[in-house]
C-alpha cells in the first residue's frame, strides 16, 4: 500500500496496526519478510464488504493506478520470481 499510496512504509503499517488493534475494518496477519529483507506486517480486511466499498468508492481509473503502482513494487522486490 505504500507504493500506491507514496507514503512511508511506516506510515502505512502504523495506521493499519491502529485499525486492526480497534478491530476497525482490518486485522493483522503476522510479518512478513520480502525478498528485498523488507520485514512488514501483513494485514487482511475483517469482511469482504470493507474491500468492496472500498473499492467501489475509489472508481475504476484510480483502482487501475493502485494496482500498478502495487504490481510494479511487487516486480521490483520479487524480480525474475515476480
Amino acid at each position: 500500500m505504500a507504493a500506491a499510496t507514496l507514503r512511508t512504509d511506516d506510515d502505512v503499517e502504523t495506521r493499519l496496526a491502529d485499525l486492526g488493534r480497534r478491530e476497525a475494518f482490518v486485522r493483522p496477519r503476522g510479518e512478513q519478510e520480502w525478498p528485498d529483507h523488507t520485514v512488514t506486517t501483513s494485514f487482511a480486511f475483517e469482511h469482504d464488504l470493507y474491500r468492496e466499498v472500498l473499492s467501489e468508492r475509489i472508481g475504476p481509473s484510480r483502482a487501475a493506478a493502485l494496482h500498478l503502482a502495487i504490481g510494479e513494487r511487487l516486480e521490483r522486490t520479487f524480480g525474475d520470481d515476480a
